[in-house]
């Protein structure tokens, strides 16, 4: 029942308010700059930061290999089956070479 007094809003029920659309852009845009973010940690924040992605860690044939803590190595495989897929789409944007001229002027843009 209002009494008439405002209470302040802990910071805590502030985070709460906030709509997901917000919280959703936060993420996106925090994870646009993570490895920059990455880089200008001191050592020890970096080693915290491992310690919760990654599982384990082994030198083989010259080649570092890790496995992730969950959900890390789920994204890990969505991101190499995407990159994979859009590998095989023309015009995906990975393959630059179908927009190089092929010395055909007729089917050349502008030929």
């Amino acid at each position: 029942m209002p009494n008439g007094h405002t209470q302040p809003v802990s910071p805590l029920k502030r985070v709460l308010m906030r709509t997901i659309v917000e919280l959703t852009l936060d993420i996106i845009r925090l994870t646009s700059r993570a490895a920059e973010l990455f880089l200008h940690q001191t050592g020890a924040e970096q080693r915290q930061l491992l310690q919760v992605v990654i599982k384990n860690a082994i030198w083989q044939e010259g080649e570092l290999r890790t496995s992730l803590f969950e959900p890390f190595e789920i994204l890990r495989h969505s991101n190499r089956e995407s990159h994979r897929k859009e590998r095989k789409i023309n015009g995906s944007g990975q393959n630059f070479g179908i927009w190089l001229p092929t010395g055909d002027s007729e089917n050349d843009a502008g030929g």
